[in-house]
């Protein structure tokens, strides 16, 4: 009996500092749990801005002259916890020329749509993406792949077109350019 009643002790202390183990692991996650659960059709939204890529101190070509643009990547949900799940690619094209300025720097929305569940304010939408410009010269560019993170307080609604989406705003910035043949 004394040796039951050992082991049910012991069991029982293991239990309990088990789930004490397991309840710090997750308070991070209880902390910033939402009170209402979210889920969005959110569309990727690029700003191709009217200014110069600049190749390198004697070549540059002015974006909106570009023939062709092709986005490619990948988005993907992060949990508060790590966890990653709905992993899709994409790839999209954009003739600059069907666009006017303002509509190329106000930003332009990539067609296919994705929808995740967001519960806590630390879940996260990973997002991969490498842009590659053509020209009429023949001469084709690509960027450096940008990764970005973006939380459910990072995505915006567009009133005009009642959306919601994700401002990739890399192109914005200066980014770095090679040459490919293809």
């Amino acid at each position: 009996m004394k040796i039951l009643a050992a082991i049910m002790v012991s069991l029982s202390l293991l239990v309990t500092a088990s789930c004490q183990l397991f309840s710090d692991f997750n308070d991070d996650c209880d902390a910033t749990k939402m009170i209402e659960v979210r889920e969005p059709v959110i569309y990727l939204r690029t700003i191709l801005p009217s200014g110069i890529i600049n190749i390198n101190s004697d070549l540059s070509y002015k974006f909106p002259e570009a023939t062709h643009l092709h986005i490619s990547g990948s988005i993907q949900k992060v949990y508060c916890n790590g966890d990653k799940s709905g992993y899709f690619t994409f790839s999209h094209n954009i003739y600059p020329g069907d666009y006017t300025f303002t509509e190329l720097e106000s930003g332009v929305f990539l067609e296919q749509p994705y929808q995740y569940k967001f519960q806590n304010d630390k879940d996260k939408l990973l997002v991969i993406i490498t842009y590659k410009a053509w020209f009429s010269d023949g001469k084709i560019f690509e960027s450096h792949t940008f990764t970005d993170e973006f939380f459910f307080k990072g995505i915006r609604y567009e009133v005009n077109q009642i959306k919601y989406y994700i401002s990739l705003d890399d192109l914005k910035g200066d980014p770095q350019w090679r040459q490919v043949t293809s």
